[in-house]
């Protein structure tokens, strides 16, 4: 059981930090413009590069006008004379305008459905402590049955041989 926890601790660990070492940037979806593709409440990694090296049908994310609010489409034209490209999202009717290259962030080079809403709970007010209390329930339930396990009786060859048994009705002490 412990083993089994380690390995979905460290799993977790790595889909949640593993990314970042790597230079990526992680975000949760949260509209269903992309779906089918990515699902609202998944998690998207993003890696920057270079615009030129854009494809059609690359998923991007880029800043809306203003730069607090981001997006992730689909490319559906490259205009590189306008250093520039078209979005579009799956579930979209119309594209979305021109994009200009310094609003672009990156690729999504990768998403994991669902965990963007665990990220979403764990990163709340209430998530923190409901988090650590799970947390500290999954490592209580592994650990403490091996701890209050009860003691087996030693072995008749791990006893030292050359000690005499004391008597329980003989009171003075032996030396």
């Amino acid at each position: 059981m412990s083993t089994l926890l380690l390995l979905v601790l460290l799993a977790l660990a790595a889909l949640l930090l593993g990314p970042r070492l790597l230079g990526l940037e992680t975000l949760v979806v949260l509209s269903g413009s992309m779906e089918p593709a990515l699902p609202v409440g998944g998690m998207v990694y993003v890696r920057s590069l270079p615009p030129e090296d854009l494809r059609v049908g690359d998923i991007v994310t880029f800043t809306l006008p203003g730069g607090d609010v981001r997006a992730t489409h689909r490319v559906v034209e490259l205009r590189p004379d306008e250093q520039a490209v078209v979005t579009k999202g799956d579930a979209n009717e119309d594209a979305d305008g021109p994009i200009a290259y310094e609003r672009l962030v990156g690729k999504v080079v990768w998403s994991v459905p669902r965990l963007g809403r665990l990220v979403t709970v764990i990163q709340s007010r209430q998530g923190i402590p409901l988090g650590a209390g799970v947390l500290i329930l999954l490592v209580l339930t592994a650990f403490l049955p091996e701890i209050f396990k009860p003691d087996r009786a030693k072995p008749a060859a791990a006893q030292d041989p050359a000690a005499e048994p004391e008597d329980p009705e003989d009171p003075a002490p032996r030396e």
